[in-house]
């Protein structure tokens, strides 16, 4: 008896073993492909909102935020500047850094009627300067960085059957974009719960658009989007009024589009 029960903690050690190795095998390869994204992009700002798409550091996309004085680009940060610092010098990048004595940012966000301003507190923030760009980071109290709420995204198919047509990530938050019928609002607030109790959740009512044609481009799918904010113009397209809703419906349509690339 007591050989069997050495033999079983063998295996269940060798078990446990071979799950360790396989997920740390999986996580060094989702880590080389996000430093692969992250060094195809061209700007600070780009490589840095690559790595935030992989999860590879804990910020915003980068946003366009303001000191009262002028614009600029930033990203808002769970975690301080040496994250973003080594994940970059993994590709090669160096950026000059100066810390800020800023203690709070405004920051221009997407809501219903267009384009608004939401200041943070910030506990400590930096400039980072590389090539002749600049960017600056802001550590604060966000909810989700940009990474975890595409993950959320992800596993996100519950709220297409509950009515969503478009999910599309903000600052700290998702805005799900519905056909507005009765009730839908709630479903949906309640199969993102189930998935996230804490995200910041909008539920925005507007036109659903067509189920997209099986072999059609992505440029034929884009229509027609959010109360017709966004037209086909030839070749192209031609933005409507509210800009800020159409910027959103084509940033959340992509993952509609995914989803269904996936069913055909």
């Amino acid at each position: 008896m007591g050989v069997q029960w050495i033999l079983l903690g063998i295996a269940l050690v060798g078990l446990l073993v071979l799950v360790a190795t396989v997920y740390f095998f999986a996580q060094t390869e989702a880590l080389e492909r996000a430093l692969k994204y992250a060094e195809a992009h061209s700007t600070l700002a780009g490589k840095i909102g690559a790595l935030a798409h992989y999860d590879v550091v804990k910020t915003t996309e980068p946003l366009t935020c303001t000191d009262g004085v002028s614009n600029f680009t930033c990203f808002l940060s769970k975690t301080g500047v040496e994250e973003a610092l080594g994940a970059l010098r993994r590709i090669g990048v160096e950026p000059e850094i100066r810390e800020l004595a800023d203690r709070r940012v405004t920051v221009f966000v997407y809501s219903p009627g267009g384009i608004a301003s939401r200041q943070f507190n910030v506990s400590r923030a930096w400039e980072l300067s590389w090539e002749n760009e600049t960017v600056r980071l802001y550590q604060t109290a966000i909810k989700r960085s940009y990474g975890e709420l595409l993950k959320i995204i992800e596993r996100a198919e519950e709220l297409y059957r509950e009515g969503a047509f478009s999910i599309a990530p903000t600052v700290d938050g998702l805005v799900v974009f519905t056909a507005g019928r009765q009730g839908e609002a709630h479903r949906i607030l309640e199969a993102v719960r189930r998935i996230d109790p804490e995200v910041n959740v909008l539920v925005v009512p507007i036109a659903a658009p067509p189920e997209p044609a099986p072999n059609s481009t992505i440029a034929g799918r884009l229509r027609p989007l959010c109360r017709g904010v966004l037209q086909e113009s030839g070749g192209g397209h031609t933005w409507r009024e509210p800009r800020a809703v159409a910027l959103l419906c084509l940033q959340g349509l992509c993952h509609g589009l995914r989803r269904s690339q996936r069913r055909h």
